[in-house]
């Protein structure tokens, strides 16, 4: 595993698991309280699970050309109990402030 897609898979391992306000301090609340994803899970309506093995390669990653420091936008397909992949996606932004280190940013958690 690339330090990136584990970097990915501890935010999505943390919500899936419903440690919002872990989630929230890992990534500074930047944008989503630990109350926000919490409710947009509950709005949602279905019970969040692990991804599937091979979960890397459904993650869209797109870098950020204008960035300082290598950045990544991802959109991390999200899995349920109910649907099996759902229409549910984390979106990240990810930055590489040490080789293989990465600060997390929760841009949204949308139904696509």
């Amino acid at each position: 595993m690339s330090p990136l897609e584990v970097a990915v898979r501890i935010v999505v391992d943390l919500l899936v698991r419903g440690e919002f306000s872990v989630v929230e301090a890992l990534t500074r609340s930047c944008k989503l309280t630990a109350a926000e994803l919490e409710e947009a899970v509950l709005v949602y309506g279905r019970t969040l699970v692990p991804p599937p093995n091979g979960y890397w390669q459904v993650l869209d990653i797109i870098a950020v050309d204008e960035a300082d420091v290598p950045t990544y936008s991802v959109v991390a397909p999200l899995w349920t109990e109910e649907e099996g992949r759902s229409d549910l996606s984390l979106v990240l932004t990810m930055t590489e402030f040490a080789p293989g280190l990465f600060a997390t940013q929760i841009d949204g958690l949308y139904v696509r």
